[in-house]
């Protein structure tokens, strides 16, 4: 699908699905993509599901308009899910790194997405909140390993963001949308189906030993203030 101004070239338009549970700020990484602000206090929990258009520029110029749905992530709203990310070309998994809980609940969505037809969908991996474990590294409860191993296995790329201080927002939804786009060449025969590594897609990170920890960039994704 494409959308475009009358006399320009179409831009394709893609649908894409932010999935997690309550409270890792799934809705202020989408207000600081879409308006470029961030929000201390939201007017309340996202009900059902929340929508919002954004069109996605690269190089100075239009590039894909993202149909982008952020879903509840309270479980009374769990079986709703479905109906909002079918169809989508992208998913954005994203969880909380001051709550262990919450990446062990993003393994799920992660879990029903795949139920659902995961194949052909491009996928990231976001541990948000990057900037709270910044300033109190004794906050973090999941370390960059075990979340960069999660995102390997469902051939993923892990960013870790904070829409607070705009910290690789941009860049990860970016990356998805690559992916997108990548795997529609494939699909029209355009293209080879890149790899489902992540690290055979782009260029890996690797740090030594004794700088893999908070602060610096984990090992094969984008660390915070990267």
């Amino acid at each position: 699908m494409a959308a475009s101004e009358p006399g320009a070239a179409p831009v394709p338009v893609a649908k894409l699905v932010l999935l997690g549970s309550h409270a890792v700020g799934k809705s202020c990484v989408l207000e600081r993509l879409v308006k470029g602000t961030f929000s201390k206090f939201t007017i309340g929990a996202t009900i059902g599901a929340a929508f919002a258009p954004h069109l996605l520029q690269k190089d100075g110029s239009p590039y894909v308009k993202l149909e982008i749905w952020d879903t509840a992530g309270q479980e009374q709203f769990q079986s709703l899910a479905p109906m909002y990310y079918r169809g989508a070309e992208g998913a954005v998994l994203m969880f909380d790194l001051t709550s262990a809980r919450s990446f062990e609940a993003m393994k799920h969505w992660g879990e029903e997405l795949g139920a659902n037809g995961r194949d052909g969908v491009a996928l990231v991996v976001c541990g948000n909140k990057c900037d709270l474990v910044e300033r109190d590294p004794d906050s973090r409860e999941v370390e960059s390993e075990f979340a960069i191993a999660y995102a390997d296995e469902i051939g993923a790329e892990y960013f870790e963001t904070s829409a607070l201080t705009d910290v690789n927002v941009h860049e990860a939804f970016m990356r998805v949308t690559d992916e997108i786009m990548s795997l529609r060449r494939a699909q029209a025969g355009d293209a080879p189906l890149a790899s489902a590594d992540p690290r055979d897609r782009h260029e890996s990170i690797v740090l030594p030993d004794e700088d893999a920890r908070m602060g610096s960039k984990p090992r094969g994704g984008k660390g915070c203030c990267s």
